[in-house]
């Protein structure tokens, strides 16, 4: 959260407005190649691949030509569906583009007449060679098909030709790049502008046996994706931190809901009846603390000295006042000064003439805080009911056996700072 601010968290859990919402899920629909977005930057294509990162939401777009990646957020996700989807020119170039990844490794039907210099034995001479047939090839940047980059040749080798001496030529080879095929740099094909190859018969055939395939794997290809994204959050989802960790104020039942409703760990789902009367502990402590700043002051102070001080002998003597798990500790009973010291040097840990182990250093100032936060004579008069913690919540498993100091009783003074 610290690193995108807590705004920026919910929009990206929560899309703004139903447009967005509408745009993030087509934008799920178009991940992959084939995607063009117009940005403010220069290129010499505005075709690529996207790829789309979760959260927070944006939308990646990778250039064929440059590499060059462009990060589409929320702020420029509309516009980036809109030339995507409702340009024409756009949809018809993607189609084209399509038909060509069909084509890619067949003989295709493309005539072409070029004027080349070939070899007449230790001279060159101007001629012109006419193809008829050859492969064609669409090269991304690697051998991944749902790679950027997008270069497109036809190799022949079936050229023909006479020499001005009246030698024939013939299967001269030679590599047709799109400035042959009639193809525009950008790749932006109008009505008018469809090479004749899409056209043919022969090649009309290849691409329509292979299309329904093609389309296949482009959906394979996503759905590849989107479980790589669901594999990240098997655990808990994005969500988790922003509707239940960081939303102690909601009801347990809407917590409950949540999980069980929109959680993919079934293990997450099953705590609710595995460990109910420590969640109902917790929602009445939760309760408890936001009763008053205060009282959440009262509460981090003796959890402090419970949690950070539990190895000292003289806590440990006085589980009735320190132990969390006791329902009768001080951490659920907030109370006046008078009655706090009566409590204390009864229990030997502070002296009537304000030294010991809580000292005046340490409890007036924790007086003094208390009142700063608004605490005034009847603010713990009724505080809410509190269930202890069990015993099987109280520690972190993981540090279970390491204590945390040694036996230094100056340690509290500082434990009480880090809360002030």
């Amino acid at each position: 959260m610290k690193k995108y601010g807590l705004v920026k968290y919910r929009d990206s859990l929560f899309p703004p407005n139903d447009t967005i919402a509408q745009c993030r899920r087509m934008a799920r629909e178009l991940e992959g190649v084939d995607v063009y977005y117009h940005g403010n930057k220069e290129e010499k294509s505005y075709w690529g691949r996207m790829y789309i990162i979760p959260f927070p939401f944006h939308c990646v777009m990778v250039y064929d030509e440059s590499s060059n990646t462009v990060d589409i957020d929320d702020r420029f996700l509309e516009d980036f569906i809109n030339q995507n989807f409702r340009d024409q020119n756009t949809v018809r170039s993607r189609q084209f583009r399509q038909y060509l990844r069909c084509l890619n490794g067949e003989y295709v039907n493309f005539p072409l007449e070029k004027e080349l210099t070939v070899r007449k034995g230790l001279s060159k001479v101007k001629t012109t060679i006419r193809f008829e047939r050859g492969i064609l090839n669409v090269q991304t940047k690697t051998n991944d098909p749902f790679c950027h980059g997008f270069h497109v040749t036809i190799a022949y080798e079936d050229g023909t030709g006479t020499l001005p001496n009246g030698q024939p030529i013939e299967n001269y080879k030679y590599i047709a790049g799109i400035e042959d095929l009639g193809i525009p740099a950008d790749f932006m094909i109008s009505s008018t502008e469809v090479p004749s190859f899409i056209t043919d018969p022969t090649n009309r055939a290849i691409i329509q046996g292979k299309w329904d395939d093609f389309m296949m794997r482009n959906k394979m290809y996503r759905d590849d994706l989107e479980e790589w994204r669901e594999e990240e959050e098997k655990d808990a989802s994005w969500g988790f931190w922003y509707m239940v960790f960081n939303n102690d104020r909601a009801p347990l039942s809407v917590i409950e809901d949540y999980v069980k409703r929109f959680e993919p760990n079934p293990e997450l789902k099953g705590l609710f009846e595995l460990y109910a009367d420590d969640f109902k502990a917790l929602e009445t402590r939760l309760q408890y603390y936001d009763a008053h700043p205060a009282i959440s002051f009262w509460y981090n102070f003796w959890d402090d000295v419970a949690t950070l001080n539990s190895d000292m002998k003289q806590i440990q003597k006085h589980p009735e006042l320190f132990d969390v798990t006791n329902p009768d500790a001080l951490i659920y009973h907030p109370m006046t000064r008078d009655e706090l010291d009566e409590k204390l040097i009864e229990a030997g840990v502070r002296k009537s003439n304000g030294k010991g182990l809580f000292h005046n250093g340490i409890i007036c100032e924790f007086e003094d805080k208390l009142e700063r936060l608004g605490c005034e004579e009847n603010t713990f008069k009724s505080p809410p009911f509190v269930r202890p913690v069990s015993e099987n919540v109280k520690f972190d498993p993981r540090c279970i056996g390491t204590p945390l100091m040694t036996e230094n009783v100056t340690f509290i003074a500082s434990a009480a700072m880090m809360v002030l």
